[in-house]
């Protein structure tokens, strides 16, 4: 009687099931019968699947896989692979590990790998909508019952996930020039963009202040002969390391720079005297001028025993005329600028101004120039 009693739990469905192959999709008979073309969003998958081998672009035949349907039916997994789609916003997705199933209808992405990769997806009356860190990414209207993604093509590219867009990489870059950016994208060292584009920087903007530019100077032909050198600060906010001020050592040859933070301008000696010891270590090299405003800082006796101990012209410019040292003041109003621009689009807290300008200082060291077309590290380093 227990047996065939209607409550018994054995009789009850199971709620959880633990199964072996990846479960793929929400496949309902509605789904088959629409149209098959295009990518669809399913927010009940697990995985990225497609039926198109043409839409690969990296492709790993796989033996023996199979792929669990919502259905509870199972196909073969014949390949996995990435597949990149272009939206008709000209911005570019990266699906990885996408899995080739001849057998299936539609091509499908999984809302929930969209989701983990760090991408909003709202979904509104027949709306869908899919963005990151607040960039619009693409919008499409319900079809046949599912989101039907409005894409182009496919194209190859080595990222997991990667939007291509031409002031992510400007932010990326440290809020650089775009014809930097252009540049790059020109010797393929980051994907295709276009100058058109670019959409103006509001944190730029913010931070830059505009001047009349000055004549410019014919530069020296070897490296190290010349270095310029100012020290800063950055409206008086401390470090978490209380440093408040940076000196800058910039190669007149080819714009390598060095930063040191500083608690003091009085710390300016002893930065110079690890920037020389470094100099002479690393590259075997011998500062033989040295280019400074008249401040206080590089003109005190100390610091004229150091240079003559080690053979060193120091040249200084005319009172209140601080285009003289218009390498080295450019250079830190650029920096700054870049630093400010990091902190309001990233809204970090003041006091990572230390850190910020040390990446900003990396990194404008690597891109190459836009005259020979090569990075001050690789000139410096001989890479």
């Amino acid at each position: 009687m227990a047996r065939k009693c209607r409550n018994n739990p054995i009789n009850a469905p199971q709620a959880n099931m633990i199964v072996k192959e990846p479960y793929a999709a929400m496949i309902t008979e509605i789904n088959l019968v629409g149209g098959s073309g295009g990518w669809w969003i399913d927010t009940g998958a697990s995985r990225h699947i497609s039926y198109d081998r043409a839409m690969f672009k990296t492709y790993t035949p796989s033996e023996d896989k199979k792929v669990l349907l919502g259905d509870s039916h199972t196909t073969k997994v014949a390949g996995i692979g990435d597949v990149e789609l272009q939206f008709t916003s000209r911005k570019k997705l990266i699906l990885k590990d996408v899995m080739h199933a001849p057998e299936i209808r539609k091509n499908l992405i999984s809302g929930f790998l969209l989701n983990k990769a760090g991408f909003t997806q709202t979904i509104g009356v027949d709306l869908y909508t899919i963005s990151t860190n607040d960039t619009f990414v693409g919008k499409r209207y319900a079809t046949d019952g599912m989101f039907k993604l409005n894409v182009e093509m496919n194209k190859m590219s080595p990222s997991i996930y990667m939007l291509c867009d031409f002031n992510i990489w400007h932010s990326r870059l440290c809020h650089v020039n775009k014809r930097v950016i252009y540049n790059l994208s020109s010797l393929g060292l980051i994907p295709k963009l276009y100058l058109n584009d670019f959409e103006k920087c509001d944190f730029c903007s913010q931070a830059k202040i505009t001047k009349q530019s000055h004549k410019s100077v014919l530069r020296e032909s070897e490296p190290l002969n010349l270095i310029h050198s100012d020290v800063c600060k950055l409206d008086g906010t401390l470090t978490r390391n209380g440093k408040r001020y940076f000196i800058t050592f910039i190669d007149d040859c080819f714009d390598y720079t060095f930063v040191y933070l500083m608690k003091h301008k009085s710390d300016a000696l002893d930065m110079f005297k690890e920037f020389v010891t470094e100099i002479e270590n690393q590259f075997n090299k011998k500062i033989k001028r040295f280019r400074s405003d008249r401040g206080t800082k590089y003109n005190s006796h100390t610091f004229n025993e150091f240079y003559n101990k080690h053979g060193i012209i120091h040249e200084t410019t005319a009172p209140y005329s601080s285009e003289m040292n218009g390498k080295a003041e450019r250079k830190n109003r650029t920096f700054i600028e870049s630093v400010v621009s990091i902190m309001l689009n990233s809204g970090a807290a003041s006091y990572w101004w230390g850190e910020n300008l040390l990446t900003v200082c990396f990194v404008s060291n690597r891109v190459p120039k836009s005259k020979n077309k090569i990075s001050p590290y690789k000139v410096l380093k001989k890479r």
